[in-house]
């Protein structure tokens, strides 16, 4: 046998790998991927951005996708051999995948991880085992790891007109989950704003002729800068500070 033969031989036979075992490997990838975002501390800055406050958290949201992501990657090189094989690998992956991260809270629970890796909080460690603890906890993210990979490779093999509207949902609700603060902020600023009209950009040599209006107070000419207190449709009292030259 020459050495091209025995090249294509080897293609041939790492293309002839059992769907178990690409399975496997996807839900090693997958779960070492959770690991690794909660040893780090990815996933506890994550837990603490809510997307639906006290229900569904950027963390909880990251871990879904994980769960998800492995049973779409099982179905992306689909099997003539119908659904019913594709579900079992993809559960295969999901379960696999959660079993990693059942370990590693396992781990939590009887080590003291923490001194190595400070992420390891117990916070995070309830958030994980759904405040459940050892063993029911570890058993249930398996549980849910696999489900959520069937459940995947279902969206992924399932008719468009169903799947897409889910993914187009789940990114609106990420996304304004994710800049739900900023875009509060906006939306304050530009209330704000609108009670103050023509004052944002007006030229500092024309302060001499803006009068206060009712409500509002001057003070701190030492340190040469006007206070204005804004009443707002509904809310506190909001001060908002400009510089003045001195003198005015």
């Amino acid at each position: 046998m020459t050495a091209a033969e025995t090249v294509r031989v080897g293609r041939n036979r790492r293309r002839e790998r059992s769907p178990l075992q690409r399975a496997v490997r996807i839900g090693i990838v997958f779960g070492v991927v959770a690991v690794y975002i909660a040893v780090v501390g990815i996933l506890p800055l994550m837990n603490s951005r809510w997307i639906v406050v006290d229900v569904l958290s950027l963390g909880d949201a990251a871990l879904l996708a994980i769960g998800l992501g492995a049973g779409a990657a099982v179905a992306a090189r689909r099997s003539p051999s119908g659904y019913l094989p594709l579900a079992f690998q993809s559960f295969i992956a999901g379960g696999l995948a959660g079993s990693l991260l059942a370990l590693l809270t396992a781990a939590m629970s009887f080590f003291d991880l923490r001194r190595i890796f400070i992420a390891l909080s117990p916070a995070l460690l309830q958030t994980l085992t759904f405040d459940l603890g050892v063993p029911l906890g570890p058993v249930l993210v398996v549980g849910a790891g696999a489900l959520l990979a069937v459940l995947g490779a279902g969206l992924s093999l399932g008719p468009r007109a169903i799947g897409k509207p889910i993914l187009v949902g789940f990114a609106f609700v990420l996304f304004f989950g994710v800049f739900q603060e900023l875009i509060q902020i906006m939306m304050q600023f530009g209330t704000l704003v609108s009670d103050l009209p023509g004052r944002a950009s007006v030229p500092q040599a024309h302060w001499r002729s803006l009068p206060l209006r009712p409500g509002e107070r001057s003070y701190g000419q030492e340190d040469c800068e006007s206070k204005y207190t804004v009443v707002s449709r509904g809310l506190p009292l909001n001060t908002v500070a400009t510089s003045r030259p001195c003198g005015y």
